[in-house]
Parts: structure tokens; C-alpha cells; sequence
């Protein structure tokens, strides 16, 4: 009888050939080489949710069932979700694949829509070096000249707008607020910061791995704040939670390539309030100092409130569903 080689998430053998297929005994998980990268299988979850067990609800979304598994009674901000880039149905991946984000309103490809409310996320820039464009097998939007084999930097990043208003100044001016992000890297794409929302006036929140890159709410590295941690460098997606009220900030990562949440659900990054800030929405993955995330964004779920723990932990666990993650309950 045939038995499948053996590993664990960390263990993985750097001497594979393409089409390898091992067992993590970690994780329970199936993966296989593509050549590249780690690829994890993952059954029918590869295709868009259908509004069943494995998507989320709340009120006034494309989907609102109270007997679903993943319900949350208080609808977001925002919600955007590779699954439904047009906000109203299942996005046919195969057929999506390579297909640009609109460059800052520019007609050039399409909007990637909210679940929720009048929002967009484009390419905020419309430079044909600097695009995103649609990437299935990696689960969202990613650096163009990354996608296209190019693997040279680029300055793409996303600009959140309406539908009128293509850099439209989003803020959540308040220090409550709940934030979820999935996002994705292979170690060539990490050329020096990923995801932050724009610096302004020093309100910036979310989440940088170098000195000056990013902020946590709003606090720079030299007054207290703690950086976020990187995702893998094989392409695996990771989850980061961030939960902001007026004491403070807490962040959780799930899946980093290091410093990860235990199996205590405690907080790994965190921040107390120099002063009021406010979360800008405006533009995402451009840092500080200059420098771009060249990775994937797969799903960003924004609370202009305070979560409880439950909803916290039901969004997360939705997420972690999602995205093969193993789940851990998040100590609130």
C-alpha cells in the first residue's frame, strides 16, 4: 500500500520535485510542490463561498441567514473578499485570472467592490508597473509584475474610495474600531514593508515589520508601539486582528512565518493611545518611507466599533475556515 511522505508546517523538505505531495502532521493538511512555491490543497474550498456553512453573514451583506454557522449580529465598514470582487455573487476565478484592478479610476480593468456599503478598492495607481491584478491560485489581488514573472519591485498598492470618489479620505475617526486582514507573501516579495494604511499626521494604524515602515495605532516604533509579524515565505496566507478601543490597541496574527498566536489566544502586538487616533482607509500597502507591499490581499473586514469577543472570535474562525488555518481562540 502506497503511504504519503510525512512533515510538519516547519519541516518542510527543500529537496522536492514538482508535483510532490506530503501529509503535515501538524496541521492535518495536504500540500504539494508546484515548482515554486507550497501549494495547500484544500478540497472544495478552492471555489468562491455560496452562502452556505462556509461564508459569512450579518445583517444587510449578500448573505444574512441567523441560522448560518459564521453569524455576526453588527454589520462592518467594509468587506472586501477575493471570493466577490463584483459584491454580488461568486466570482468565476478561472475567468478572473490575470484581469487588472481599475489603475485610480482609470477604466483599465475592474473595481474590486465591498460585500458591504458603497466602497472600491483600485490600484492606486494607474502606471502599468505599479497595477494589481487578479490571482487564483494565490486567493486575491497581487503586484501585477509579480504575477506576470517580472519579480521586480513595484509601487502597487490599494487605494479605498467610493464609487463617485476614487481617493475619497475614509477614517474611522474614533479609536474603536475592529480590523481583519489576510494577506499572503513569498520571501521575493517582501522588499521591505507589508500592509499599512497611508501615514497621516501620525494617525496611521497597521502594521509594519521595520523601524519607521508602519504603525499600530497609531504609535510609531520610537514611543511603544510593536510591530506585526511577516507571513510565511511559501505563499500561506496569515490573518491579523486588530481590536482598538480607547485604551488601547491589540493585535493577533494568525499563521506568521514566526511569533504567531499560542494556543492561549493572547494578543501579539499591542499599543496603548498617545493621543485620539483615527484609522485611515484611504490607501493600503505603502509605507512611510517609501516602500510597497508586492504580496497578495485576499480579504479585508473593517468595524468602525468594538467587536465583542464572540464576534471577534467567529470572524476569525470564519477566516481561519477560509483560508486552511488552524484555528485558535482569541483571548479578547
Amino acid at each position: 500500500m502506497s503511504q504519503l511522505l510525512t512533515c510538519t508546517s516547519v519541516t518542510r523538505p527543500s529537496d522536492v520535485r514538482t508535483g510532490d505531495l506530503l501529509f503535515e502532521t501538524d496541521t492535518n493538511r495536504l500540500i504539494f510542490w508546484d515548482g515554486i512555491v507550497w501549494r495547500i490543497y484544500n478540497s472544495d474550498r478552492s471555489l468562491p463561498g455560496t452562502g452556505g456553512d462556509d461564508e459569512l453573514h450579518y445583517p444587510a451583506g449578500i448573505w444574512s441567514s441567523s441560522a448560518a454557522e459564521y453569524i455576526v449580529n453588527t454589520a462592518p465598514l467594509l468587506h472586501f473578499d477575493y471570493n466577490n470582487v463584483n459584491d454580488s455573487d461568486r466570482t468565476d476565478l478561472s475567468s478572473m485570472d490575470g484581469t487588472v484592478l481599475d489603475g485610480n479610476a482609470s477604466s483599465s480593468g475592474v473595481d474590486w467592490n465591498s460585500r458591504i456599503g458603497a466602497y472600491v478598492a483600485r490600484s492606486a495607481s494607474s502606471n502599468v508597473n505599479n497595477l494589481l491584478s487578479y490571482n487564483s491560485v494565490r486567493k486575491g489581488f497581487h503586484a501585477k509584475k509579480f504575477l506576470d514573472g517580472t519579480n521586480t519591485a513595484s509601487n502597487a498598492h490599494l487605494s479605498i474610495g467610493t464609487a463617485s470618489s476614487d481617493l475619497s479620505s475614509i477614517n474611522i475617526n474614533s479609536t474603536n474600531f475592529t480590523h481583519f486582514l489576510v494577506i499572503s507573501s513569498t520571501s521575493s516579495e517582501i522588499l521591505g514593508a507589508i500592509p499599512c494604511h497611508n501615514p497621516s499626521s501620525s494617525t496611521s494604524m497597521i502594521s509594519g515589520d521595520l523601524s519607521n515602515h508602519n504603525k499600530l495605532a497609531g504609535m510609531d516604533p520610537s514611543t511603544g508601539a510593536v510591530h506585526t509579524r511577516l507571513p510565511k515565505d511559501n505563499g500561506d496566507p496569515m490573518i491579523v486582528v486588530v481590536r482598538s478601543n480607547s485604551g488601547g490597541a491589540s493585535g493577533w496574527v494568525l499563521n506568521p512565518k514566526i511569533g504567531g498566536v499560542t494556543s492561549s489566544g493572547g494578543r501579539v502586538v499591542g499599543a496603548t493611545h498617545g493621543n485620539p487616533k483615527s484609522l485611515p482607509l484611504e490607501q493600503i500597502g505603502y509605507s512611510n518611507s517609501g516602500t510597497y507591499w508586492n504580496g497578495v490581499y485576499s480579504e479585508m473586514i473593517t468595524y468602525s466599533t468594538v467587536l465583542t469577543e464572540a464576534d471577534t472570535n467567529t470572524i476569525t474562525k470564519y477566516l481561519c475556515n477560509k483560508y486552511d488555518i488552524a484555528f485558535i481562540e482569541l483571548n479578547v
